[in-house]
């Protein structure tokens, strides 16, 4: 019940502080046009197996405010435990199509706390998400 009760707060506070995005009513914490930001709390601290090392100016990871640095812990349905090679993501993106969401989870800065869980909503076909990653 606190859990729920910790969601609740996150969830008013988020839009307190961002009054033009909508809050969603489904579980999620809260949106914006390119992504979904989720609870994490009940989340097990995973391995990251992606870094990301360049974000395109006005992309879509740029507006769901990804950043360089930010370490991949999912990508869809990949995580360090099924990756095998960059191939793994481009199959993952390829295979949602145009306006669906693609899950990724995040971690960034030294913290392994600070995990974000971000849904980047794929764009109309031959259009990347805008960001470069490298596997770590």
């Amino acid at each position: 019940m606190l859990e729920l009760e910790s969601v609740l707060h996150k969830i008013h506070e988020y839009a307190r502080q961002n009054p033009s995005k909508n809050v969603l009513t489904d579980g999620n914490a809260c949106s914006s046009e390119n992504k979904l930001i989720e609870d994490q709390s009940a989340q097990i601290v995973k391995k990251a197996f992606l870094k990301i090392d360049q974000i395109s100016p006005n992309s879509i990871a740029e507006q769901a405010d990804l950043k360089v640095g930010d370490r991949i812990i999912q990508f869809g349905s990949v995580s360090a435990d099924n990756f095998t090679s960059l191939q793994d993501i481009s199959t993952v993106f390829r295979n949602t199509s145009p306006g669906s969401y693609i899950h990724v989870s995040i971690s960034r800065g030294d913290s392994i706390i600070n995990v974000l869980s971000i849904s980047l909503l794929k764009p109309a076909e031959n259009v990347s998400l805008g960001m470069h990653v490298v596997p770590i």
